[in-house]
């Protein structure tokens, strides 16, 4: 069995911690947004295409991982805050990429991953 090697996510360029594929973490995000938002969701899954082959594995199902999880919540957070702006504040909070926890994260930390 091919050990999970670390890789750092193409996006923010941190490592990537929680390796889960973006199809993965698709499915996590329709299974808490449900059918309301799920076109919305799918319909900006091309933001996650054209990036360089991964030696890191998802932990799920072995497909290539390229983005952290933190960086694919806060694309599908862009989205969901202009489709439907109060569902994305609690989406925010629940998956951490508000811009409450950009606050927290600048504040303990030299980097910034900021949500706008």
């Amino acid at each position: 069995m091919e050990q999970f090697t670390e890789k750092n996510c193409s996006l923010c360029g941190h490592e990537v911690s929680n390796p889960v594929c973006v199809d993965c973490l698709r499915k996590q995000i329709i299974g808490f947004v449900g059918t309301n938002l799920k076109q919305d969701v799918d319909e900006n899954m091309q933001l996650f295409e054209g990036f360089e082959d991964s030696k890191t594995k998802c932990v799920f199902c072995d497909a290539p991982v390229f983005i952290c999880s933190y960086c694919f919540y806060r694309e599908i957070y862009k989205v969901l805050k202009l489709s439907n702006p109060r569902f994305a504040k609690k989406f925010g909070r629940l998956f951490q990429c508000s811009g409450e926890m950009q606050t927290f994260l600048n504040h303990y930390f030299s980097f910034s991953l900021e949500v706008t």
